[in-house]
């Protein structure tokens, strides 16, 4: 499943060929620039031309800044309310000879829907630089958006290929570079998982040993599944037709010391058949979410 910055050389330089008084909004995360859907504690990026030169910036500190660089998002509903979490500025670029726009790093504060704006669906993002404040563009609040941590750029937090979506083994080790077997314990580590309970101050690292009283974000009666089709992917109907194991998660909630990072762990299960080779199939087990179109394909040991 491919996700990647859907910016077109020509809307860059439609933008690049004004000289603008005040930023412009260009996306919100991958699927930018349309639809704008976001969830309270997710890591996203915001893309926008400034209007001057992109400057690269990190936070150094925490909790994680509100500005950088003269550079600030604002939330609210209709009107600019309070300025968000900022992890980085990076500069992005279209096509070779483009000029950079910026991609700015950002945690959506889920103070907004839960204390600022109470119930809130929806709402605004702006973007502050120097004191010119951007048009605003419009999102879609929803509880949850899952995306699967691999082991991608920052700037795109995930795309296809390499770049997908990945599991871990308890040692640290990617489940790509070591098969794993059942029995073993392997790791989830994602963004967007949504609201915990108790509650996480956004822009700060997350405690040690806090998790959720319930099941952090994913959508009511949303299952983990590990389905032993060859090649499988939710929606897919082609392949043998294989099983589906339902898992329990043995822990789910935020990783202590890191803002706005999920991690689910859980243990593999034994297939009920003998699975398909990975000599002849690029993957013979899939771990995913009901409900939810993020998956992560695998081959497990011992695929005949």
């Amino acid at each position: 499943m491919m996700k990647r910055v859907l910016i077109t050389a020509s809307m860059v330089a439609g933008f690049a060929g004004n000289v603008v008084a005040q930023a412009v909004l260009i996306g919100v995360g991958p699927e930018a620039p349309i639809p704008v859907v976001v969830a309270p504690n997710e890591v996203t990026f915001v893309y926008a031309q400034l209007g001057k030169p992109v400057p690269l910036a990190r936070a150094n500190s925490m909790p994680l800044p509100t500005e950088l660089e003269g550079v600030s998002v604002w939330i609210g509903a209709d009107q600019p309310l309070r300025r968000v979490p900022l992890f980085a500025i990076e500069r992005v670029y279209a096509c070779e000879g483009c000029e950079a726009y910026a991609g700015i790093r950002v945690q959506v504060p889920r103070e907004y829907a839960t204390e600022w704006v109470p119930g809130a669906e929806a709402g605004a993002l702006w973007v502050d630089v120097d004191g010119k404040r951007s048009p605003p563009m419009r999102f879609v609040l929803r509880r949850a958006k899952p995306v699967f941590v691999g082991r991608c750029p920052d700037i795109t937090l995930k795309s296809a290929g390499p770049c997908r979506g990945e599991l871990w083994h308890a040692d640290g080790t990617a489940a790509s570079q070591r098969r794993p077997r059942p029995g073993d314990v392997l790791v989830i580590y994602a963004y967007g998982l949504g609201l915990t309970q108790p509650a996480q101050p956004s822009g700060r690292p997350a405690d040690a040993g806090l998790g959720p009283v319930e099941f952090p974000g994913i959508p009511p009666n949303a299952r983990l599944l590990i389905d032993f089709r060859p090649n499988f992917h939710p929606g897919s109907r082609s392949g043998p037709v294989g099983t589906q194991t339902e898992v329990t998660p043995l822990f789910a909630g935020l990783v202590a010391g890191f803002v706005g990072l999920y991690q689910v762990n859980f243990r593999m299960p034994t297939p009920a058949g003998p699975l398909a080779s990975c000599d002849y199939y690029d993957s013979n087990a899939t771990v995913w979410f009901s409900g939810v179109p993020e998956y992560v394909p695998l081959c497990m040991e011992g695929g005949q």
